[in-house]
């Protein structure tokens, strides 16, 4: 702290915060606060301590302190969406039923900037893994085919998610768990241009009012960190929530942790093997350090349909 409060900052150089010092010194505070709610079941004594010295020492209070990257318009500076979007020329990535399924439970009001509307009767999800026609399901929205998109590391939508379990757990941070959880949503619908009725009325149903359980509060985090999906699934991984409706004759479960790449496997085999050993095996579906509780994919029954409402 001591260090970047007296460093100058390099104003022309800095792509995130233009040689701010102090937005620098709160995205290092928010930065820590994600770290110690990561370690909560891990090392709870731990989790707790840095999430309260995270935050007496100060982190975002509005969206104006996102921590992200304005990417340029010319390759290779775009945002690697757009790559794979646009650039690519392939016309394979869709939005999948994970997400959209949840999304229409809940009428939720982001669908209008996340999604396309290219299909007439509302927005379809593809199987999660599986082989999709790409004109049968619903694509990914225009904001995210701009290859000057910004990209995020760190928002404040997050931050009220964390302060929000951080009061849940009775660690000491000031504010209660419900009025957090409620500004991280408002948050997320601000930043995406969503309108304060609309907000309301999403706040308002019975489905997304607080009610304290970690299913609910799992599954509006990660549908927020849409556009931060390292974070969302991290968010899964730590909560084991939302329940996915994954097709299980595919056995495309969500991976866990990336596996170690080929190169320490050919250059580094001694280390390599220790390491696996050390973990259980170098595979996908084995959890990393602080997830220490995974769900059985196989039997995932997926978010309520209409369907089975009736």
């Amino acid at each position: 702290g001591g260090i970047l409060s007296a460093g100058q900052g390099y104003s022309g150089s800095d792509v995130v915060y233009e040689g701010d010092m102090n937005k620098w010194m709160m995205f290092a505070n928010s930065l820590k606060l994600r770290m110690g709610i990561r370690l909560q079941d891990v090392n709870p004594s731990l989790s707790q301590a840095t999430v309260e010295s995270a935050v007496s020492a100060g982190v975002f209070t509005s969206n104006d302190d996102n921590a992200t990257i304005d990417y340029q318009s010319n390759a290779p500076n775009t945002n690697p969406l757009w790559e794979d979007l646009v650039q690519s020329g392939r016309s394979d990535f869709l939005a999948s039923e994970t997400i959209v399924d949840y999304m229409n439970q809940f009428e939720d009001p982001r669908r209008m900037v996340y999604f396309d509307d290219n299909i007439a009767d509302g927005y379809i999800g593809g199987d999660y893994g599986g082989s999709n026609n790409y004109g049968s399901f619903t694509h990914i929205g225009d904001a995210f085919l701009d290859p000057t998109r910004e990209g995020i590391l760190l928002d404040y939508a997050e931050v009220r998610f964390n302060l929000s379990k951080a009061a849940e757990l009775g660690y000491n941070v000031p504010g209660d768990a419900e009025t957090h959880y409620n500004a991280a949503i408002t948050a997320s619908m601000e930043y995406w241009g969503i309108s304060g009725d609309a907000t309301e009325e999403y706040l308002s149903q019975p489905e997304v009012a607080y009610d304290g359980s970690e299913m609910q509060f799992a599954t509006q985090f990660w549908i927020a960190m849409y556009d931060n999906p390292a974070e969302g699934w991290s968010t899964w991984r730590l909560y084991d929530d939302p329940v996915f409706n994954i097709p299980t004759d595919n056995e495309t479960f969500v991976p866990l942790r990336y596996t170690y790449p080929i190169d320490e496997q050919n250059l580094n085999n001694a280390n390599y093997i220790d390491a696996a050993g050390a973990i259980g095996g170098d595979d996908a579906q084995t959890p990393v350090f602080w997830d220490t509780t995974t769900p059985d994919q196989s039997t995932y029954p997926g978010p309520a349909t209409e369907e089975d409402d009736e």
